[in-house]
């Protein structure tokens, strides 16, 4: 048989399914690696990790330069007292101090024989006893004078003859102090003899002067007592302040 020439290709056919994969060749060689690829943005900040043990503690480090005082705070409370502690041991005596000086400032006056005293009269006292320091009087008057200013015991007595009530007491300046009023009641029989006594501390001013006054009714002071002359009344004053 003689063979033609070979005609002209045909059109291509449309194109078949494809085949199923073959099997995996053996893997090539590795190329050379490319260049680093520039880098990509942060990731956000993962959560944060549960705590590590605690390390042993370091060594103490030295101790750095002492700070500047701070200002002083404000005062707390007082606490509350403590006990007492033991006494301690006597001191030595100290030496003696300069001796003080006082002097004496004191008088002494009375009457005797008959003497009626009117209601709110003072007392004439005939007699001027001892005295001292300031303090004087007259006899045959009623008033004691007080040279100075102070504190003085003041002292008194009048016998009646009466066998009624009485009362007397020591004016200052013509002013019947209450604190120095004495007196007595009667109810015995007739023909007795009575006698009132008071005393008091008196503070007294400069240059005043001093009387026994009657400040209840008339009065007769009795003269003699068996058979003697008597005092029938007294004032007796002391000074008791420097």
């Amino acid at each position: 048989m003689i063979n033609g020439d070979t005609g002209a290709t045909g059109p291509t056919g449309t194109t078949g399914d494809t085949g199923s994969t073959g099997p995996t060749g053996p893997t090539g060689d590795t190329g050379s690696t490319g260049p680093t690829g520039t880098t990509g943005d942060t990731g956000s900040t993962g959560p944060t990790g549960p705590t590590g043990d605690t390390g042993s503690t370091g060594p103490t480090g030295p101790t750095g330069d002492t700070g500047s005082t701070g200002p002083t705070g404000t005062t707390g409370d007082t606490g509350s007292t403590g006990p007492t502690g033991p006494t301690g041991d006597t001191g030595s005596t100290g030496p003696t101090g300069a001796t003080g000086s006082f002097a004496a400032a004191y008088i002494y006056v009375y009457a005797t024989g008959t003497q009626a005293v009117a209601a709110n009269a003072d007392i004439i006292l005939s007699e001027v006893g001892p005295s001292a320091g300031g303090l004087s009087a007259e006899p045959n008057t009623s008033e004691v004078v007080i040279g100075a200013a102070g504190d003085y015991h003041v002292q008194w007595s009048v016998t009646v003859s009466e066998e009624v009530g009485t009362a007397f007491a020591i004016a200052v300046d013509g002013t019947v102090l209450p604190q120095t009023t004495y007196g007595f009641g009667v109810s015995s029989a007739t023909g007795s003899f009575y006698q009132a006594a008071g005393h008091a501390i008196v503070a007294i001013p400069e240059n005043a002067t001093v009387t026994l006054r009657n400040v209840g009714t008339d009065k007769n002071l009795a003269t003699t007592i068996d058979g003697q002359t008597i005092v029938n009344a007294s004032i007796e004053i002391f000074k008791l302040t420097p």
